[in-house]
């Protein structure tokens, strides 16, 4: 190490590392104040619980084609309890988590591809927007039922280990963490996932890997986002590989579908279009 080297490390210890901890922290004080509301909703748990039934026996005949194309579909009963506490909330848009299907699919599609002697190789996955866990604990769930060894990566604002509300049926105890939401599922948290906070467009520049077999994107929907997200998977992808896009919905999320497209045209990357309905689709991308 030169003189150089040495004096510009100096500075980076004693004034730029407190800076940049100073601006980290005041970035992410809005997302450790409860930002999903200070008080829970005036929603008795029937009222949820009414809710769930209500959507819980929706048809998607693409998505159902699929599961029978690949040849894997997820629990039901696994998933509506998982979706009670995740998925089911106060909102004026329509209830679905038809996702939590597509991603288990697709994974265990993608696993089932894997020749013998990969098997046993580290699957990881990256998932953004991880919400309160629902579609990484989907994938979870797809690594356990095949009994493969892999880790999700899900990266969110919303801190896992600050107490909040939720707008769920489980805000009724009171505030709680993700971690203590999820606890049913604790064993799968604990095999496999690990929760990061923080935004993407900085965070993703800090992931060294050199490989990610599988990834979710849910996270912010503008165009940009989603290219910045797929710049920094495509490099770690090789043929075969998949990336899943939610909410490829022109209407609403304009933004997603002109990248999605752009990176299916001009970036090698095969795909399969499904919808849960007119206002919810979903595509899933293979690297060729």
């Amino acid at each position: 190490m030169n003189l150089k080297q040495s004096f510009f490390i100096r500075i980076n210890i004693l004034l730029l590392r407190p800076v940049k901890i100073l601006l980290d922290k005041l970035s992410n004080v809005v997302w450790y104040n409860n930002p999903l509301g200070r008080r829970r909703k005036y929603c008795t748990k029937e009222i949820y619980l009414n809710l769930a039934r209500n959507v819980r026996d929706e048809s998607y005949p693409e998505i159902e084609k699929y599961e029978n194309k690949i040849g894997f579909s997820i629990d039901k009963m696994w998933l509506d309890d998982l979706a009670l506490h995740t998925q089911i909330t106060i909102k004026k848009s329509k209830l679905c988590y038809a996702h939590g299907r597509v991603v288990y699919t697709a994974l265990s599609g993608y696993l089932a591809k894997q020749i013998n002697h990969q098997k046993k190789q580290r699957i990881t996955i990256l998932e953004t927007g991880t919400a309160r866990g629902f579609s990484s604990l989907c994938m979870a769930k797809a690594l356990s039922d095949q009994n493969r060894y892999g880790l999700i990566i899900t990266y969110d604002f919303l801190p896992h280990l600050k107490k909040m509300y939720w707008n769920c049926i489980d805000d009724n105890d009171g505030p709680k963490t993700r971690a203590e939401l999820l606890s049913k599922w604790k064993d799968l948290m604990q095999n496999y996932i690990i929760y990061q906070q923080g935004d993407t467009r900085l965070e993703l520049n800090k992931l060294q890997l050199e490989r990610i077999n599988f990834a979710f994107l849910d996270g912010a929907h503008t165009f940009n986002d989603v290219m910045n997200e797929f710049q920094k998977i495509k490099t770690r992808q090789v043929s075969g590989d998949v990336i899943v896009y939610d909410d490829y919905t022109k209407e609403k999320f304009s933004g997603i579908v002109r990248a999605v497209n752009e990176i299916c045209i001009n970036h090698d990357y095969k795909r399969i279009d499904l919808k849960s309905s007119d206002s919810r689709g979903y595509v899933i991308t293979e690297k060729k």
